[in-house]
């Protein structure tokens, strides 16, 4: 198993599944932070992926030497896909909301890579467990998608924050409501007729389905 990313040189995606497990297993209180960058695709088409990486090395520095001064107790794990991931044990979230400042901070400012001004956009995140996510299968499952149900300010967020907004929970769940409407047959199909006002007659039709589930 590798346990360091080459790449970035931050702790691999399989060393932070194996933590994970085990912190979860004892019910330790984690607070983990993760960070996204979202626009890079478009750093990858303006500077291709050898530089981008070496960008993301002094990215792995940055976060190993913040993790370092504030006491976070964890290594920087780069979990593929361009997010990383930086558990903290202990810490209040005053502590943490500080950390997050100087990850904002860092991140918001221009790289250059070769006389290339790189801008990064990221979405940043806080999500606790056991409070949180209760399970080490949800938590890898909402690392992937966290991203995509944030406001997209590029402000730094905390999951608790959002958990009780009803259209975030549907955001948040929308794979698995889909899954369960097509295994249970939760779908109700309705079909409402075209007419045609020059042929006096119904032409064509249009169905609407209608997804049933409590959430």
């Amino acid at each position: 198993e590798l346990l360091v990313n080459s790449q970035t040189l931050a702790q691999s995606n399989i060393a932070f599944e194996n933590e994970l497990k085990k912190a979860m297993r004892i019910n330790l209180q984690v607070k983990v932070i993760f960070i996204k960058i979202v626009n890079y695709k478009h750093i990858n088409m303006y500077i291709g992926s050898e530089r981008f990486y070496a960008l993301l090395k002094k990215a792995t520095i940055f976060l190993h030497t913040l993790s370092q001064k504030n006491k976070l107790h964890a290594s920087v794990y780069y979990l593929n896909d361009y997010l990383y991931a930086l558990p903290t044990e202990g810490q209040s979230d005053e502590q943490i909301n500080n950390v997050l400042n100087k990850l904002e901070k860092y991140f918001s400012q221009t790289f250059f890579v070769e006389n290339a001004k790189i801008n990064i956009a990221t979405r940043i995140c806080v999500i606790r467990t056991p409070e949180d996510v209760a399970s080490y299968e949800n938590m890898l499952y909402v690392s992937r998608i966290f991203h995509r149900l944030l406001d997209p300010t590029g402000v730094p967020q905390w999951y608790k924050d959002h958990a009780s907004d009803k259209t975030f929970i549907i955001k948040n769940n929308i794979e698995k409501i889909l899954e369960r409407a097509i295994n249970e047959k939760r779908f109700d199909v309705y079909y409402q007729p075209i007419y045609n006002v020059q042929t006096k007659s119904f032409s064509s039709a249009e169905a609407l389905v209608r997804l049933n589930d409590k959430e």
